[in-house]
């Protein structure tokens, strides 16, 4: 499998909620992303965001639950929206489509979960872990050996923290931010 460089949105940012940390223990509460294109910078309006109800046998970690009830209002749009997992997952899958660079932050997290599912609904996963991007090691790596600027908490958050989808849109803004604040970098 290799990236399509014909797609017109190559790349796309991934963001999961969930029910703890572990991705075979855990379930996954709502599924997003976003298509792009980050050599040219353009974004598809067509969102992938939906929620699953959690499927038999996964279940919450107690911190996680304890740290879901202090966001009420986030989870309650999330528990209205469920679907069943197999089939948002399935769709997503189709969505996505062969080919595409999958970027996560942290990538071993989102991509984890979603190998771990296709694997327990027999599904096949469209997407390679040689071509899945780490935000947060994208990022540091472009800044080495020095600390990157805080560009996630400077630039302004639309939506709901902690709500999927405005998660991937202010991951790709951060993207953009880094990578048009480093333009022109030599790297030695």
């Amino acid at each position: 499998m290799s990236i399509d460089n014909s797609l017109e949105f190559p790349d796309l940012m991934v963001d999961i909620e969930t029910t703890g940390k572990h991705y075979s223990k855990n379930a996954i509460i709502q599924l997003s992303a976003v298509k792009f294109n980050l050599e040219t910078g353009a974004i598809s309006h067509n969102f992938f965001d939906r929620c699953l109800l959690m499927n038999g046998g996964r279940y919450w970690d107690e911190d996680t639950r304890q740290w879901w009830s202090k966001r009420p209002q986030v989870i309650q749009n999330i528990w209205g929206r469920g679907e069943d997992p197999k089939t948002v997952v399935q769709d997503f899958f189709q969505w996505a489509g062969p080919g595409m660079r999958f970027w996560g932050k942290p990538t071993h997290f989102d991509f984890s979960f979603l190998m771990q599912y296709a694997i327990e609904m027999d599904l096949h996963l469209p997407f390679h872990y040689r071509y899945a991007e780490n935000l947060n090691s994208w990022i540091r790596g472009r800044y080495w050996p020095h600390d990157p600027p805080k560009f996630e908490y400077d630039l302004p958050f639309e939506g709901d923290a902690h709500n999927a989808i405005h998660d991937c849109l202010h991951q790709i803004k951060v993207l953009f931010a880094v990578k048009e604040h480093t333009k022109n970098v030599v790297i030695v």
